[in-house]
This record gives structure tokens, sequence and C-alpha cells, in this order.
């Protein structure tokens, strides 16, 4: 080819309508994916700042952990559980302190926190995944809140918190289990 030859111009075709949605779809999912992993690491440098912070209460640790959870991921509730291997016993150590947890806890005259369920209890799902290590879900609110609470009980507790879900996981340490964690959300979740 000489200089004076001119190189014709690659012409690509046009985008149709359909790859340009697809494009804006994948583009949409990894914004959403983005913004969920900067608001997880936002929560995790907070529960560091509360963990690292000068209140030494575990009890008043776990408190500020499970509000931290509630008002920055939008969850309906969080509980922390401790196991008191002497009474063999699950506590509720921390229970997040909303105006819909509280709204419940008013209609029954009960508080969450502080009760307390036998890990041998098997009809009680926490004490159940305590012991088997195992994440489990459930739309039961019951089986998170037996024997405290009755299935109508339950139910009517569920409806004012508006939860549709519990995920409960098994806190371990050191391949030790010290409790567990619940979670209630407003969404279906997978069940197990």
């Amino acid at each position: 080819m000489n200089d004076n030859q001119k190189v014709p111009p690659v012409v690509s075709p046009p985008v149709t309508k359909t790859e340009l949605e697809h494009v804006t779809e994948e583009m949409y999912k990894k914004n959403k994916e983005l913004a969920e992993r900067n608001t997880t690491l936002a929560l995790l440098r907070k529960i560091d700042a509360i963990i690292l912070s000068s209140v030494t209460e575990i009890q008043q640790v776990a408190q500020q952990v499970v509000n931290a959870i509630v008002d920055d991921v939008g969850f309906k509730a969080v509980a922390i559980l401790i196991l008191d291997k002497k009474e063999n016993m699950l506590e509720r150590l921390a229970v997040s302190q909303t105006e819909l947890v509280n709204k419940a806890e008013l209609e029954f005259n009960k508080t969450f926190q502080g009760l307390k369920t036998n890990l041998n209890d098997s009809q009680n799902l926490v004490a159940a995944v305590a012991l088997r290590r195992e994440k489990h879900v459930t739309e039961n609110l019951f089986d998170v809140l037996t024997p405290h609470f009755t299935q109508d009980e339950s139910k009517r507790v569920q409806e004012i918190i508006g939860i549709a879900s519990s995920i409960i996981y098994p806190l371990v340490v050191r391949n030790e289990v010290i409790g567990a964690m619940v979670i209630h959300v407003g969404e279906k979740e997978e069940t197990l």
C-alpha cells in the first residue's frame, strides 16, 4: 500500500437495542454488587470500631453491634445469643432495639433480651443450629421463640416486626460453639 492510498475506516455494525439493554443490565448488576460490598465494608469498619472502643462490657458491645447491623443493612431485627456451658443454656445477650421490636415487647409485656433456651430443647431451632453448627432458615418465628412464646404469639410478633424469614447462624470461635446469631429479614430467604 502506498502513501496515497487511504485505509478505509472500519465500520462496526450498529448496536442493537437488545445488546444495549444487555450491557445496561450488566452494568446495573455490577453497580449493585459494588454498592452491597461497600455497605458490607462500611458495616465491618463500624463493628471493628465498636469492638475496639473503650466499651469492655460484652453485653454493651453486642448491643451496639446488633443495632449497627439493623441500622446499616436494614434487617428487621438481629439477636445474639451466648452459650452458658455451666447451665447448658443459650441466652439472648443482645436484641436490636427498633421501634417495632419495642412495640412487640410492649404488646406481650415480655422482653426478648435475656430469654434463656435450653441447648437440648429440640423444638427450638436456634438450639439445634448451635448443636449442629449449621446455618438454617425458617419462615416461622415460633421455631426461634419457642418455648417463650406460643405459636399465636410468635405469629403476631412476626406480623408486628414484619419478619418474613429468620436466618440462624452458629457462632463458632476456635472450633468451639459460643452461641448463635439470628437475623430477621423482611423478604423470604431460601430455606435449607
